[in-house]
C-alpha cells in the first residue's frame, strides 16, 4: 500500500491536496494541520525523471523550486533532506 493510500485509509473523511507525480515523495502527513510532508530527495528523484538525460541538476531544481514548491501547494510541507 501506498503512503498516499495509507493516509486516505487513516483519515477517511479529510480531504488532501497531493503534489502531481510526486507520491513516491511522500513521507507522512502533518497530524496538525493535515497537510502532505513531501520528501525533498525523494520528489527531485521523481521530478528528474521529466527531464532529458543530462539537464544540470541546477535547471531541474530552478523548474521544481518555481513550479512546484512556489505553487505553495496547499497543506504541502517540504522536508530539505538532500545530502
Amino acid at each position: 500500500m501506498s503512503k498516499r493510500q495509507e493516509i486516505l485509509k487513516k483519515f477517511p473523511d479529510e480531504t488532501f491536496t497531493f503534489a502531481d507525480g510526486l507520491d513516491n515523495a511522500i513521507i507522512g502527513v502533518d497530524y496538525d494541520n493535515r497537510g502532505i510532508i513531501y520528501s525533498m530527495k525523494k520528489a527531485l528523484i521523481e521530478y528528474k525523471k521529466q527531464f532529458p538525460k543530462g539537464t544540470n541538476m541546477d535547471e531541474i531544481l530552478e523548474c521544481f523550486y518555481y513550479n512546484t514548491i512556489g505553487s505553495k501547494g496547499l497543506g504541502w510541507i517540504w522536508l530539505d533532506d538532500r545530502d
